[in-house]
């Protein structure tokens, strides 16, 4: 990573093989349809891990300067002890770093998370302790450090990450990149095999439908190919099937109908 190009944030799903729990039979895989509360999708990659020991944890090696514990969150509180079930604390290298809660159900919470780190190896551990109530970890999402090589990862490229590029004059900043208008364009170049666009709906504007059109444009070393969707929902089809490994591609989605809104918060390549 040299020049101008960001440390882009890499996400690390409840399922790979390292984060490491401690007890495999304390941690199972769970039903994740009712795991959609609040406002901030559905659980990532389709899987949550969950717990409801009394006392167990896991842990995770990585080389970076932030990390993030993503769950749902969906705890109760005793009114006369301030406790709540289920309770974890995460450390980095055996230090506490801050929990983050709030008073309703909540998927893709960020439950706890520290941004000041040195660039180096560190150790994440969770420790969880249930009454009876699960612990629910989803993902973990972690900035690595410059000059970082992995066999493959998974990369988030939030909305002002150099590489999109938005038609111009068409977009405008709410929290997300925000367009109203019909043909509005944003572009992503990358290197990698898939692309999902992840958005967001707000009830301060319009609900009417919106739909897009939505290409692939993958570049071969020998030859190039084009892949075209008409979708419904801002999910792209992997070109991995159809030759060797893109040297760079780029993903155009367009607000093509209605007066509904489409906003693009971030992509994970």
């Amino acid at each position: 990573m040299a020049g101008s190009t960001p440390l882009r944030k890499v996400i690390v799903d409840d399922t790979d093989p390292s984060i490491q729990y401690n007890t495999t039979d304390q941690w199972i895989l769970t039903d994740i349809q009712n795991l959609n509360d609040g406002n901030f999708g559905a659980q990532y990659d389709g899987t949550s891990h969950a717990t409801t020991s009394s006392s167990t944890e896991f842990s995770f090696s990585f080389t970076g300067t932030t990390i993030s514990v993503q769950g749902n969150l969906d705890m109760i509180t005793d009114p006369t002890t301030n406790a709540t079930d289920p309770a974890w604390q995460c450390l980095v290298d055996g230090k506490l770093i801050p929990n983050s809660t709030f008073s309703l159900p909540e998927s893709n919470w960020p439950l706890c998370s520290i941004g000041t780190l040195a660039p180096e190896e560190h150790v994440l551990t969770v420790q969880v302790q249930s009454q009876r109530r699960p612990f629910f970890l989803d993902s973990l999402v972690y900035t690595p450090v410059p000059g970082a090589v992995f066999p493959s990862a998974v990369l988030i490229y939030p909305d002002r990450d150099p590489a999109l590029t938005y038609s111009s004059g068409q977009w405008k900043e709410a929290g997300e990149q925000v367009t109203q208008i019909p043909g509005a364009s944003v572009t992503l170049e990358f290197h990698g095999t898939s692309a999902t666009l992840i958005g967001h709906t707000s009830n301060s504007f319009p609900p009417n439908a919106s739909s897009g059109r939505y290409f692939l444009i993958v570049h071969f070393p020998a030859h190039q190919q084009l892949l075209l969707a008409d979708v419904t929902r801002p999910s792209l089809p992997s070109p991995s099937d159809s030759g060797p490994p893109p040297s760079s591609s780029s993903v155009t989605a367009g607000n093509a109908y209605g007066n509904g809104r489409s906003a693009a918060e971030r992509f994970r390549a």
